[in-house]
């Protein structure tokens, strides 16, 4: 569907293809937003508060100082819009900080196995 000819996607075709991609729901947000500056503010005090956690690389500068997932126009200056993609983390599948498996290991979102708290999936290996 999408090439290197300009194209137009709409919000039902956006909302569909995120929920292709396992999204439960999906919106557009042209760029820069209207309240972009405040948001920025908010996150720049969020990771000044250390809730960034051990997701370093939310809280890496550029050359110049910035916080680079600041703002959508930092890491990408060219883009004009963007899908945004929303995600529950509630499943009918037990939590996997629940299991007793010695054998069990952690792996990324996105997976077909097993759901868990903060969209992680277990795998027995």
């Amino acid at each position: 569907m999408l090439d290197s000819e300009t194209s137009y996607l709409g919000r039902e075709t956006a909302e569909e293809l995120a929920k292709a991609c396992g999204f439960t729901a999906a919106g557009l947000v042209a760029l820069p937003h209207r309240e972009e500056s405040r948001d920025a503010d908010r996150f720049t005090k969020w990771i000044a508060a250390g809730h960034g956690g051990t997701m370093q690389y939310l809280a890496r500068h550029n050359e110049d100082g910035t916080l680079v997932r600041a703002r959508v126009a930092t890491p990408f200056p060219w883009a004009r819009s963007a899908i945004v993609g929303f995600a529950s983390y509630r499943f009918d599948a037990p939590l996997s900080t629940e299991t007793h498996d010695p054998r069990s290991g952690w792996i990324a979102p996105g997976t077909p196995l097993t759901r868990s708290a903060g969209g992680i999936g277990r795998l027995a290996i």
